[in-house]
């Protein structure tokens, strides 16, 4: 073969080959121009979380429930508008091409959304439900408001919040703490007692307020229940409460006697005497004011009435058992607070028994065994609720 019929074999190669690059490049740029210029919907607002491009169009389809990105074409396209934005977006428009909604995930405003911190949540459930949310890490926010917060729990102001989709969380927490820390100084201010305690009895007076919101079916009995524990502090009593063991991630929790038997927590106030270590939740400024405030009674116990969501309070042992058996006469204040009708005090000549109702036969081994429990009853019953 000649060099010449050599260059003209060449040149023909190179054409084809020229000619099928251009056909692709063609087909590609059509492609792309059908692709990023057919109209597709998306919601209003939507929420894109931090990670890599693939993984942010990945998520994206999962939400809107089909394949509108294309990961291996899109992903560069995304690239070529710029870094998505992570959080709530807003979104001008829900009708727009495939080519303005990539952009706009560049250049879409964050929205504020609301999350509520409800009065007696824990911290850890609070924290818990933000980093799920918005797809972060648990422990690494948990430990960063351990580290910025003053008290380890009971310390957030319970209140609805606006977290913008574009916030860094730690910041966001930051925020709720700063914001937490005024409201109880403006409040303690307004109770006239805000330089006559100290962090430790401020901390004190939130650990109360904490079990008050978690015992209380309404917040006219809050400064009864506020009574009822100060009563069994004085008394040496264990409080024996199930809501102190609703702390952390145990917020929801129904509590069982397994649990009981198994906590070995200085929350488990049915194990260990005095406070739990801790505030047990957040409070609502109720509740803190009942903690410092509590109405003066001589109550020990309450019941919950069963299929009501109210408690019957009584001053010793064995009308409290008189309430569960329902043998005893109900009386209502006029805050609407129940409570155990007083006995009359009958005196037994023979075996020096008082404390018994009218109604009651005079028993005098039924008798023993409920004024020997009432001397033990710390040590024999758990609070039914």
């Amino acid at each position: 073969m000649t060099n010449r019929a050599k260059s003209n074999k060449i040149k023909n190669v190179l054409y084809i080959v020229a000619t099928v690059v251009a056909m692709n490049l063609v087909a590609v740029i059509i492609f792309i121009y059908f692709h990023i210029n057919e109209k597709i919907e998306t919601p209003q607002t939507l929420f894109i979380p931090r990670g890599s491009i693939s993984q942010i169009i990945s998520h994206i389809n999962d939400e809107l429930g089909e394949v509108v990105l294309i990961p291996d074409v899109d992903k560069y396209l995304l690239s070529y508008f710029g870094n998505p934005q992570a959080g709530w977006l807003k979104f001008d428009e829900v009708q727009m091409t495939r080519g303005e909604f990539l952009e706009a995930l560049t250049k879409a405003k964050g929205v504020s959304k609301g999350i509520t911190l409800y009065p007696g949540e824990t911290t850890e459930y609070f924290i818990y439900t933000i980093a799920n949310k918005y797809n972060s890490d648990y422990d690494e926010l948990l430990n960063y408001y351990y580290s910025a917060s003053p008290i380890k729990e009971g310390f957030l102001i319970p209140d609805t919040y606006q977290i913008n989709s574009n916030i860094d969380l730690k910041k966001f927490i930051a925020d709720i703490i700063k914001k937490s820390e005024d409201k109880h100084k403006e409040r303690l201010e307004k109770l006239g007692i805000k330089n006559k305690i100290d962090d430790d009895e401020f901390k004190k007076i939130l650990t109360v307020a904490s079990i008050i919101q978690k015992e209380s079916a309404s917040m006219n009995e809050m400064p009864v229940i506020a009574s009822v524990i100060y009563n069994r502090l004085d008394s040496k009593m264990r409080l024996q409460m199930d809501g102190t063991l609703n702390y952390g991630l145990f917020s929801h929790q129904k509590i069982s006697p397994q649990r009981i038997k198994t906590d070995n927590t200085r929350y488990n106030t049915y194990k260990f005497s005095g406070l739990p270590s801790d505030p047990v939740c957040n409070p609502s400024f109720e509740a803190i004011k009942s903690a410092i405030n509590p109405i003066d009674t001589d109550f020990l116990f309450f019941f919950k009435r069963k299929g009501e969501n109210v408690h019957i309070f009584s001053r010793n042992y064995s009308e409290h058992l008189a309430v569960i058996e329902g043998n005893i006469s109900i009386g209502t204040d006029n805050n609407g607070i129940l409570f155990a009708q007083p006995r009359q005090k009958i005196i037994n000549s023979q075996i020096g028994i008082e404390d018994i109702s009218l109604n009651e036969e005079i028993n005098s081994e039924k008798v023993l065994l409920n004024i020997f429990a009432d001397e033990v009853c710390s040590e024999q019953i758990f609070f039914q609720k």
